[in-house]
């Protein structure tokens, strides 16, 4: 997100000294704001420009303000801490421009954040608008979408809205209608400061890259907003919300331009997209969402795999089969009755143990630690949990792959070899990724993205049309 009104300059806050800066490009050049030359008492003539200042930190944001009136908070995480110097330069990621007075009244605390445009334009389903003449005007249906969610999200909850309006730009002879408007809302009960705000936002950028099956996403603008009460007399109190600052994110990366034809659209799958975002705020173990580092990283790169990207795929496939025996329903019946089936029979052999123990006494320590040991971590093999959980999507996941290959079916020998590809390359053997492994690999990916999406609510209907749509590309 390029900031339209840089360069800048201004003035930063210092626990001592003073200094000033310069900014473009996410690049801030800070130097002592003292240029004059100081004679002490003794009559010896100092450089100021050499004098030291520290810089003072709000969190893990330098604070300022600039030349044109706003307030800016700089991201400095783990940078020039408490640390006395005469000039520097530094690149940061991310800054924050606000307007003054409400720098000064509320500090950097925001009730709302609103993300728009972007990748989100990718992530609704292309739509028609409504127009018709009459009486020498043209006719505009307002239309809006909107989704709406209250979610608990950390130490509060949070009010999500994901929607789109319809647009009208009129001009002399011209009249431009658009329904390309969407937006991603965080409304809060309780404040959050500038580093839970960034969490946030990173956390729907995150979702956003998941949908679009891309990690080059980004929003056209980010605001945070304040909550406002009106005060008028004779008509109800009500809410209302107003941009306060502007948030700047430099990725380093060339947004994608994958079209929402083959991408996961939001309105496709509905209200389960609320229990899908919620997913990336869970820490515990085996969360399949932490695993995602094989989606591409451009547009370029879609369509192939590296080996490394195979292990992360097993990885990612691994966690949610740990996910899916949690719960036992038409998807994951098979793949937890054969876990629940191992479980039990491991009891019983605990109890053999116990019972023999107590019938003939205990058992020398190191045979019943062999004897416990060798059970207590016995589990399916890899290779018939992934059969079992491909086979429970495959009549919905064959033909996402389509549009790249000639093959649009693979069989549980294609998984298990999969799976010995990535164990091999587990223990240090090279093997030459074929087209074959990585075929598979993509349909393993869309059998754990369903896995998923079920889990959250979506339907097997809609699962296919998103496979059909071959959203991997």
């Amino acid at each position: 997100m390029k900031d339209p009104h840089a360069p800048r300059t201004g003035v930063l806050e210092c626990e001592k000294g003073s200094a000033s800066f310069y900014v473009d490009d996410f690049c801030f050049s800070i130097m002592n704001n003292v240029m004059k030359k100081i004679t002490n008492r003794f009559g010896e003539t100092y450089n100021a420009a050499n004098f030291l200042f520290t810089l003072k930190k709000q969190g893990n944001f330098l604070i300022g303000a600039t030349n044109d009136g706003n307030s800016i908070a700089i991201y400095a995480k783990d940078c020039l801490d408490n640390y006395p110097t005469s000039k520097c330069t530094f690149r940061t990621s991310t800054y924050v421009i606000q307007d003054s007075v409400c720098a000064e009244n509320f500090g950097y605390c925001f009730d709302a954040i609103e993300l728009r445009g972007g990748i989100l334009s990718s992530l609704f389903s292309d739509r028609l608008i409504d127009i018709s003449y009459s009486n020498n005007n043209y006719i505009i249906k307002s239309d809006t979408y909107e989704l709406a969610e209250k979610l608990p999200l950390g130490n509060q909850t949070v009010t999500i809205k994901i929607g789109w309006f319809t647009c009208e730009h009129g001009q002399s002879r011209k009249l431009e209608i658009s329904t390309n408007s969407p937006y991603f809302r965080f409304e809060f009960d309780t404040p959050v400061n500038l580093d839970d705000a960034l969490l946030h936002i990173e956390k729907a950028r995150e979702l956003m890259s998941f949908l679009s099956f891309r990690d080059n996403v980004e929003f056209g603008n980010i605001t945070l907003q304040r909550k406002h009460y009106s005060d008028n007399s004779g008509i109800p109190q009500c809410t209302y919300y107003s941009d306060d600052a502007t948030v700047f994110i430099n990725y380093g990366f060339e947004p994608t331009q994958k079209e929402s034809r083959h991408c996961i659209c939001i309105d496709e799958i509905g209200d389960p997209v609320f229990k899908l975002f919620s997913m990336f705020y869970d820490t515990t173990d085996y969360n399949p969402i932490a695993h995602l580092d094989f989606i591409p990283k451009t547009d370029k790169e879609s369509g192939s795999l590296a080996p490394i990207d195979i292990r992360e795929i097993a990885t990612f496939l691994e966690c949610e089969e740990m996910r899916v025996i949690e719960i036992r329903d038409n998807k994951s019946k098979k793949l937890y009755d054969k876990t629940q089936r191992l479980s039990n029979l491991l009891k019983k052999i605990e109890q053999v143990i116990q019972k023999d123990e107590d019938e003939n006494g205990v058992l020398p320590d190191s045979i019943h630690s062999q004897l416990t040991k060798r059970f207590q971590d016995l589990s399916l093999p890899s290779k018939s949990r992934d059969v079992l959980l491909f086979e429970s999507y495959q009549d919905i996941t064959m033909g996402v792959t389509r549009y790249s290959s000639d093959r649009e079916i693979i069989n549980s020998s294609d998984v298990k070899n999969f799976r010995d590809y990535r164990n091999k390359e587990t223990h240090g053997d090279y093997n030459l990724l074929d087209l074959d492994i990585v075929i598979t690999a993509f349909h393993l990916i869309a059998t754990v993205y369903c896995s998923i999406l079920h889990r959250a609510g979506v339907n097997d209907q809609t699962l296919k049309n998103i496979c059909d749509k071959s959203f991997i590309l």
